[in-house]
């Protein structure tokens, strides 16, 4: 009998209050050339609280290193193709891959490239375009190929789909040759859960930063890297970056304080929502706690400093990679993500997943009951052979929920709310599992497996 994990559409969200290089940078000083922008992104999405869940106590080495290690993975050059965003998020799932299985999988960024560009078919629209959409080599956002790759969809080598480095080399293709190149991707293994650390308020306590940082060692350790967002005007090679940026002992170093908040406020780049908008993706593969402040042009309180992964090439900063101040602005208000990996079984694995708003999928509040109280209901269907229903997977914006899962063997015909299907929730629905998210992100829930039957439908 075949598997199946269900994932659910809909966003699990709770009412809360709480008070494009053209060429890479040279490494003679903080470089100067102007480079291309290819990963901006307004943050529009306001900084979401978080129910307080209390962290598992962990032992963390001070020093984490993988670069001459067998966990190492190669430092890429994006040239002047704004695919910054498709390097970050490749990165991740490689070494996401080699922490897990230990076998080191190059992937090709511009895979992705073409997965979520508008013009990406010659022979008609991309089904895949993201909300606002964006073209060949403009830019994109790493979270997004990561959730993708959570959904079913997975990763194309590099020697099956080269990426190109100069911009202009990248035409929209035929979708059948799209489709032919998406056959030979590695399935070897498969995206389980992706784990988003939110950013938090720049006001935040000593102990809520302090917080956030050993939540991405942890992430680190556990998973392999996590996607990072800076601006370049101010961590990189613009003039600006002169003021929070240098090289020093032969390593580049980067804290934008969150004191550089008013100075990047001026320049308007801050969005409506009064979060920092970031225009480049890099990866972050490590941390030393002993890096020490004064290797920083703006020194911070105390020493410390992630280990971030470029993809400008070995001639950028210490070949490749540079330093972070714990303290940087962008790890403070950013999003970070990650993914959990694991070998693909060799049981057939099939996923359904709704983006359907009839019928078959709703998402409503009892208010009348409790305002923290959500319930959301997709309906699935069965066309082939006999399986059995062994996860369900929701993708939540905050950590501490709790959560119940209730199978129906048939299609939902009652709406939600309604007397009946509270009836129904009671007297037909089975429970089938419940528990709490301790983390953000689409995640992948255990279930009592119920077996489905061909050409059936499930709720």
């Amino acid at each position: 009998m075949l598997s199946v994990v269900t994932f659910f559409s809909s966003e699990i969200s709770y009412a809360m209050t709480e008070q494009k290089p053209a060429e890479p940078p040279v490494e003679q000083g903080v470089a100067e050339k102007k480079v291309v922008i290819d990963n901006w992104q307004e943050n529009n999405e306001p900084l979401t609280p978080q129910l307080p869940v209390k962290q598992k106590r962990e032992i963390l080495p001070s020093v984490f290193d993988p670069r001459g290690t067998a966990l190492e993975t190669p430092v890429k050059n994006q040239g002047s193709v704004g695919l910054c965003w498709a390097y970050s998020g490749t990165d991740v799932l490689s070494l996401a891959k080699l922490r897990t299985l230990g076998s080191l999988t190059n992937f090709s960024p511009n895979y992705w490239n073409y997965t979520f560009a508008t013009n990406a078919y010659s022979d008609g629209f991309n089904p895949n375009v993201k909300a606002g959409g964006w073209g060949l080599d403009e830019g994109g956002i790493p979270k997004e190929l990561l959730l993708s790759s959570n959904l079913g969809r997975n990763s194309v080598r590099e020697s099956v789909f080269p990426t190109a480095t100069v911009k202009g080399q990248n035409q929209p293709m035929l979708s059948q040759d799209y489709q032919a190149m998406t056959a030979k991707a590695d399935t070897s293994f498969e995206v389980t859960d992706t784990f988003i650390l939110k950013g938090i308020s720049l006001q935040s306590s000593e102990k809520e930063l302090a917080e956030k940082t050993t939540s991405i060692k942890s992430m680190i350790k556990n998973y392999g890297a996590m996607t990072f967002s800076q601006h370049d005007t101010y961590s990189l090679d613009k003039d600006k970056a002169k003021k929070y940026a240098q090289i020093k002992a032969g390593k580049y170093t980067s804290h934008v304080p969150v004191s550089a908040y008013s100075d990047i406020k001026a320049d308007q780049n801050v969005s409506k929502t009064g979060r920092v908008d970031t225009n480049h993706a890099l990866t972050i593969i490590g941390w030393d706690d002993t890096f020490d402040k004064s290797m920083f042009k703006v020194q911070p309180k105390r020493n410390g400093a992630f280990i971030v992964k470029n993809s400008w090439g070995t001639t950028f900063g210490d070949k490749g990679y540079y330093y972070v101040s714990y303290e940087d602005i962008y790890l403070v208000d950013g999003d970070l993500t990650t993914v959990k990996v694991k070998e693909r079984d060799n049981e057939q694995l099939n996923a359904y997943v709704t983006t359907r708003d009839d019928n078959h999928s709703w998402g409503f509040r009892l208010d009348q009951i409790d305002q923290q109280q959500m319930y959301v209901a997709n309906s699935f269907e069965v066309k082939d052979k006999d399986k059995s229903l062994t996860h369900v997977g929701f993708y939540n914006e905050h950590r501490g929920l709790k959560y119940e899962v209730y199978y129906l063997p048939k299609e939902l015909t009652v709406k939600p709310g309604s007397l009946q299907w509270a009836e129904d929730l009671i007297t037909v629905y089975k429970k089938i599992g419940e528990g709490t998210f301790t983390e953000v992100g689409m995640q992948r829930l255990t279930v009592a497996p119920q077996d489905v039957q061909e050409q059936s439908a499930y709720t």
